[in-house]
């Protein structure tokens, strides 16, 4: 980034992580938040909350996903047996 003229800063950082953990691509998130201080662009508390809120969100939708699936896995079973 620097090597075309473009001088990244937290905000800049953070806004990029929040749209990825928004889309829920938490590689990339790492990524650009390894990035970050690779660059000497040492991240605030608004980017340590924006990476926290990402990987919660994706943590509950994977347990929901499990939950749900291991309920209709439960109902499957119990109306197969009736």
């Amino acid at each position: 980034m620097k090597e075309v003229g473009f001088d990244p800063s937290v905000l800049y950082f953070t806004t990029l992580i929040d749209g990825l953990s928004r889309a829920e691509n938490l590689d990339a998130c790492k990524y650009f938040f390894d990035e970050m201080i690779k660059h000497e662009c040492l991240p605030d508390v608004v980017c340590y909350n924006v990476m926290i809120t990402g990987y919660r969100t994706w943590s509950l939708g994977r347990l929901k996903e499990k939950v749900r699936g291991s309920m209709l896995h439960a109902l499957g079973y119990g109306i197969q047996r009736l």
